[in-house]
C-alpha cells in the first residue's frame, strides 16, 4: 500500500518593513547621540560658567614675596580679583609673572568656592656687579636682576667688572661669567684665615675670576678655588719671608705658580722653587 505523497509548500520569506527596522535603530542612535552631545554640553556649559560672574575671585592669596611688593606683582600677573574663578586663564598669568626677573618659580591654583592661591619663588640677591657703565644686583646664578642705583645694597659683596659695559637682565652669557666668581667667594668665605680680608673680586679680561690682595693682582682661572687658595697661602709665606712686593701672582696653571715683580731687586731676583718669574 503506497502512502500519500507528501507536498512541501514553498513558503515566501516575508520582509520586515522599512518602518519597522528605523524603529529598531532609533534606541541605540539615541542613545549614541547623547554619549556624543554630553561632552560638548558640559564644555559650553564650562565656558559659559567663565564668561559669566559665576564663582567669582573674592579672595588672592600670595605667599613668597620678600622684595617684590604684592601690588605690583599682582599689577604684573593680572589681579584676578573680580573676574570667574573657572574663567581663569592660569597658564597665562604663570607665563606672565615666569618673566619677571625677580621671579624664579611661580605656581597658581584655584582653590573653591573663590580663592586664588600664588606661590611664588623668589630669586635671591647675592652680589653686586660693578661695571664700567653702572651697578648692578646679581642672583647666586649670576643673573642680573636690576640696576642699583641707591646704596640699599651695599652691605652685599662687590665684583669689580670695569670692562662690562652694563648687565643685561636675565642674560645667561654674563651670568655664565659671574658665576665663577660667585664659587671664588664662596672659597674665600670658607677660609679659615684672615689673610683674604679685604681681598677684592673682580672679573679678568678672559672671563674667569680673579682677586686684589693688598695691592697684588691673583689670577685663578676657572675652578678648583679652593686648591688654588691653599696654594696662594704657601706661595704668601714665601713672599713674605723675601720679604718682596708681586705685582702678580698667577695660579692659572696645574702645579705651576708664575710671580711676576718678585724679589727686592725686582724680577731679576731668584725664585724659590716653586714659583717662576
Amino acid at each position: 500500500m503506497r502512502g500519500k505523497p507528501v507536498r512541501t509548500a514553498n513558503r515566501r520569506t516575508r520582509k520586515v518593513p522599512w518602518t519597522r527596522r528605523l524603529a529598531q535603530w532609533v534606541p541605540l542612535l539615541a542613545v549614541t547621540g547623547l554619549l556624543v552631545a554630553v561632552p560638548f554640553a558640559a564644555k559650553a556649559a564650562y565656558m559659559h560658567a567663565g564668561r559669566t560672574a559665576l564663582l567669582p575671585v573674592t579672595d588672592v592669596r600670595v605667599t613668597g614675596l620678600r622684595h617684590v611688593r604684592q601690588a605690583d606683582f599682582l599689577k604684573y600677573m593680572g589681579d584676578p580679583e573680580g573676574g570667574s574663578l573657572l574663567g581663569l586663564d592660569l597658564s597665562g598669568m604663570v607665563a606672565r609673572v615666569s618673566a619677571h626677573p625677580w621671579i624664579k618659580d611661580v605656581s597658581v591654583r584655584r582653590e573653591l568656592p573663590g580663592s586664588v592661591r600664588v606661590d611664588v619663588t623668589e630669586r635671591t640677591p647675592a652680589a653686586v656687579a660693578e661695571t664700567g657703565a653702572g651697578r648692578y644686583l646679581i642672583d647666586g646664578e649670576g643673573l642680573a636682576l636690576a640696576r642699583v642705583e641707591t646704596p640699599d645694597w651695599d652691605f652685599l659683596p662687590v665684583i669689580e667688572y670695569p670692562q662690562a659695559k652694563g648687565l643685561k637682565i636675565l642674560d645667561t652669557a654674563s651670568a655664565a661669567e659671574l658665576k665663577h666668581a660667585l664659587e671664588l667667594m664662596g672659597s674665600m668665605k670658607d677660609d679659615p684665615s684672615e689673610r683674604l680680608t679685604g681681598a677684592r673680586v673682580c672679573m679678568d679680561n678672559d672671563g674667569s675670576p680673579c682677586m686684589v690682595v693688598e695691592g697684588t693682582m691673583v689670577k685663578l682661572g676657572l675652578g678648583g678655588y679652593g686648591d688654588k687658595l691653599r696654594r696662594l697661602a704657601e706661595v704668601s709665606k714665601d713672599i713674605q719671608k723675601r720679604g718682596v712686593n708681586p705685582v702678580l701672582i698667577d695660579l692659572r696653571f696645574p702645579g705651576k705658580v708664575v710671580v711676576k715683580g718678585a724679589g727686592a731687586q725686582g724680577p731679576q731676583a731668584t725664585p724659590s722653587p716653586e714659583v717662576d718669574d
